[in-house]
């Protein structure tokens, strides 16, 4: 969030119930698989709430490849309403949810160190961030 919006405000870490990481869309630029959410019910996903600026959603929106004038099925991905758990108060945020591709790879180890760091640093959950410890990735290339 730092390179891509640095105006973005740090508004706290909450939960979202009834939801599962996933990694269901390949990255043309990263060359692996990318982070998503899908409903999952009895599931939970951790994560950082920020509060952004209209130039930070115009270069998030360009980042994950998002237009809100095109066909949803021709987007990366595609902002959505959810409730999280904030603070103990059920609060309503916008996130972006992948458009799900068939046969998407795992992450690479990179990618991985992303989402670790930015768990460790946000302070998420221990028992969420062993989780993410445990996560395979695509083998390095030769």
């Amino acid at each position: 969030m730092k390179d891509r919006c640095p105006a973005a405000e740090k508004v706290g870490t909450a939960h979202l119930a009834d939801y599962r990481l996933v990694f269901n869309r390949l990255s043309k630029h990263r060359r692996c698989g990318v982070a998503s959410i899908e409903s999952a019910p009895g599931e939970e996903v951790n994560g950082v709430v920020f509060r952004l600026t209209p130039a930070c959603v115009t270069a998030l929106d360009r980042s994950e490849g998002y237009q809100l004038q095109r066909d949803e099925r021709e987007n990366s991905y595609n902002r959505r309403q959810v409730i999280v758990t904030l603070d103990g108060i059920l609060t309503e945020v916008e996130t972006y949810i992948a458009v799900p591709q068939e046969a998407a790879p795992l992450p690479n180890r990179a990618y991985l160190t992303l989402l670790r760091t930015g768990a460790s640093e946000h302070q998420l959950p221990e028992i969420y961030r062993q989780w993410l410890d445990r996560l395979p990735a695509m083998p390095d290339p030769s």
